[in-house]
């Protein structure tokens, strides 16, 4: 599910993301990108606006894994940063 409403900037196999196997990247209004890792499927396209909540792929095992999980990635300015402040702020606007 998406952590917050945002526009899906990619999906697929990305070659920046190599053992991330099938990807759904995210982009927000504040600038954030959220990403979705190692799906099963992808259930989303490039240019889809998607709210909080919304199922945007189902969990796998593609790419470099040892089982089915979702690896979820909060970027600022394209570097990864602690999910926990965006997901506090995510949690809040679904109240």
């Amino acid at each position: 599910r998406a952590a917050s409403p945002g526009l899906v900037s990619a999906v697929g196999w990305l070659p920046s993301y190599s053992g991330y196997g099938l990807v759904v990247k995210l982009r927000h209004r504040d600038g954030m990108t959220t990403m979705y890792a190692h799906l099963a499927r992808a259930l989303v396209r490039v240019g889809d606006k998607v709210d909080a909540g919304r199922v945007i792929g189902l969990a796998g095992c593609t790419g470099s894994c040892t089982g089915q999980h979702l690896h979820f990635e909060v970027h600022e300015r394209g570097k990864p940063v602690d999910p926990l402040p965006f997901l506090g702020k995510a949690a809040r606007s679904l109240d």
